[in-house]
Parts: structure tokens; C-alpha cells; sequence
């Protein structure tokens, strides 16, 4: 896994050219997220997200979605 606050788009496209994982931290307490199933919600203290590895270039590019592991900096 690599930190990708810095230079995200740089980041995004290193990990797509060589396997790499982004990750990244949040200020948040802790990172809501509710159950599809029951309704409820519930805290997390990480969750995986979709990031465009491509952000930032022009058009024609294949466009590329990165998995990014988001996490509770303060937990």
C-alpha cells in the first residue's frame, strides 16, 4: 500500500501501472456507513472506495477505477 494524499493522480496511476494499493487517512471520528440490509446505521474505522485512476488527464485516456482504502485517522 502507498499514501496517496500527495499527488493523488500521480499515486493513482503508480498503482495501476505496478499493483500497488492507494490508502489514505480521514479526519473523521469514525466513518458512517449504512447496512443495505437492515437499514441501520453503523461506525466503521475504515471502508474501501472507487477512485478514477486517470483524474486529471485530458480525454481518450481508458479510464481506470482504483480500489482506496479510507481510514479513521483519529481511531
Amino acid at each position: 500500500m502507498i499514501e496517496s494524499r500527495f499527488k493523488a493522480s500521480e499515486v493513482y496511476r503508480f498503482c495501476l501501472a505496478t499493483a500497488w494499493r492507494p490508502m489514505k487517512g480521514n479526519e473523521a471520528e469514525c466513518i458512517l456507513r449504512t447496512n443495505k440490509g437492515t437499514g441501520r446505521t453503523v461506525r466503521k474505522l475504515c471502508r474501501r472506495l472507487l477512485v478514477e485512476s486517470n483524474c486529471g488527464k485530458g480525454g481518450g485516456h481508458r479510464r481506470t477505477n482504483l480500489e482506496l482504502l479510507q481510514w479513521s485517522n483519529p481511531r
